[in-house]
């Protein structure tokens, strides 16, 4: 997926979550549910490769995605396989 949508996507999740709670938690629980692997690989790639090209709340989604197990998977393999 073209990794401006994405990025259009995810500001506008971020935009648009509630403000009750912790705001980074909550988007990266709505990407986890609804974006798949790669969506999410691809995301978590752009933005941490230039961090600071980015809002402190999407850069800490993107933290805590990675943080989780099987958040992100790196193309080309799954989470545990033996392949990669």
């Amino acid at each position: 997926m073209d990794i401006n949508v994405l990025l259009r996507m995810a500001d506008q999740i971020e935009k648009n979550m509630p403000f009750a709670g912790d705001k980074a938690q909550l988007v990266a629980t709505h990407m986890v549910k609804f974006w798949t692997p790669v969506m999410r690989a691809d995301l978590y790639k752009e933005v941490s490769s230039r961090p600071a090209d980015f809002s402190p709340v999407l850069v800490e989604v993107v933290d805590i995605m990675h943080s989780q197990a099987n958040a992100v998977v790196p193309h080309g393999g799954l989470k545990g396989s033996s392949e990669a």
